[in-house]
This record gives structure tokens, sequence and C-alpha cells, in this order.
């Protein structure tokens, strides 16, 4: 069963997973036997190219993943356009928003480590099943030809974004 899982994940996440980590650059599923022997099942690296800068708060740069299994290398061509506004931008901009204050907000985004970091990934060889990505990689598709990565308020089981009117926090918890 879990191998079963593994072989799931080994096809359809660990190529992409990579995208949106900064400072990881490969990863190597192997099996383990009872007896301690290992086989490689799968290795996904990574080679980004130096950032251009597009605008004032904008980079692009490119980036080749490789999945190497079952002796067979694939190679995916990706353009990753980063933008980073100010902290302060994005705090003025929630300020603005019915129910927000400075107090809540300030906090909120101290607490939750919340950036104003958005990226997006484009397959350059054959559009992608787009989805969203807090880092790793969510159930949630953009219904767009790309992935988008940002560091999006989600329920613990990384499954949906939180909406502020979910019932089930915990009271007094920064979920709240």
């Amino acid at each position: 069963m879990i191998a079963d899982l593994f072989r799931e994940f080994i096809d359809k996440e660990i190529e992409i997973i990579l995208l949106f980590l900064k400072n990881i650059k490969c990863i190597e599923i192997h099996e383990v036997t009872p007896t301690g022997s290992s086989t490689l099942l799968a290795r996904s690296s990574i080679d980004r190219s130096e950032p251009k800068s597009i605008e004032l708060y904008s980079l692009v740069f490119s980036a080749t993943v490789e999945l190497c299994k079952n002796l067979v290398t694939d190679r995916k061509k990706w353009q990753i356009i980063q933008t980073n506004r100010p902290r302060e931008e994005a705090t003025n901009l929630l300020m603005q928003q019915p129910g927000y204050n400075t107090s809540n907000v300030i906090s909120s985004l101290r607490v939750a480590k919340f950036t104003p970091e958005i990226r997006i990934a484009v397959n350059l060889d054959h559009p992608a099943h787009g989805r969203l990505f807090t880092y790793l990689p969510l159930p949630i598709s953009t219904g767009f030809p790309l992935h988008i990565h940002g560091l999006f308020g989600i329920d613990a089981s990384r499954r949906y974004l939180r909406r502020p009117d979910d019932i089930g926090l915990q009271s007094g918890s920064r979920d709240q």
C-alpha cells in the first residue's frame, strides 16, 4: 500500500515539487527492503538560471527539471516569474478590506510568516494542468495552464483555502 502511494507520488508530483522550493536541488526516492538493500525508484533535480529583473519588484528565470525513473530521463523546461512586493504595500491593501484593522493584519502577517511573494511557473514544452502551491503542491486546480505559488491561508489538511467564516477553529488559535 505505501509503495503504491510512493509510486503515485513519483508519477504525479516529484517532477514539479522542486519548482518553488528555493534551497532544494535534488530529491531521490529509494525503496529499502527489510534486509537493508536500497533501490533507487526515482531522482528529480532542478537547474535554475540566474534571475533577471523585468521590473522593479519582478524577476524571471528559467528552470530545467529532470526526472529519472526506470532508467528513463525526462526533462521539462519552465519559465518562472516571481514578484515580491513590499510587505508594507500588502499590509496597506489588506487594511482597506472590510473587517481588517491595523493590529490584526500586522500581527497575523508576522505570526503566519506570510509574504507578498507570488511565483508563476509555465511549462515551455507543453502546458501544465495548473495547480496552487504553498511550496508543495495543493490539491487545488487553477484552471490555467500554469502553476501558482503563494503563501496562501490553507486549512490543516492542505486540501482547501481557509476562509474567514470557516467554523471549527480553535478559540484563541492563530487560525481564528
